[in-house]
């Protein structure tokens, strides 16, 4: 899956706006600037959840203006559920996007781990939920 720039780019939707239970997705996502990239979702909004959902794909933002960039959701806004990623997070460019090794972009999102936590274990080295990712052209 790919997407051009200002969109939303997910394995399985870009933009989530009710529910997604028990689904998983495996191919790769790349996305272009200003845009939100997942490996299940690329945007999950406001009352929208991701529940008992995976991805394993490789998610990368061809990027010089920013985005964000997820294992499993680019942008939460809504509830993501035990689930997980398994997918490498790569290229996110020089801009400073928002990324994560679950969520990209999850400052408002909900994260509810009932006996198992929502994980990533793709190679990042960003952590689960996304921060700015500051890159140096040196």
């Amino acid at each position: 899956m790919s997407s051009s720039d200002t969109s939303a780019a997910g394995g399985l939707v870009g933009n989530n706006y009710g529910g997604i239970t028990g689904s998983y997705a495996i191919g790769d996502v790349t996305a272009g600037d200003f845009s939100s990239a997942g490996g299940l979702v690329g945007a999950n909004f406001p009352n929208a959840s991701v529940i008992n959902s995976y991805a394993s794909g490789t998610v990368s933002i061809s990027t010089t203006n920013g985005g964000n960039v997820g294992g499993l959701v680019g942008s939460n806004y809504g509830s993501v559920s035990t689930s997980y990623a398994m997918g490498a997070i790569t290229d996110i460019g020089n801009a400073g996007p928002w990324a994560g090794g679950l969520v990209g972009n999850g400052c408002v999102g909900e994260y509810h781990s009932p006996g198992t936590s929502p994980f990533s274990t793709g190679r990042s080295s960003i952590g689960q939920i996304g921060w700015p990712v500051m890159r140096s052209n040196t």
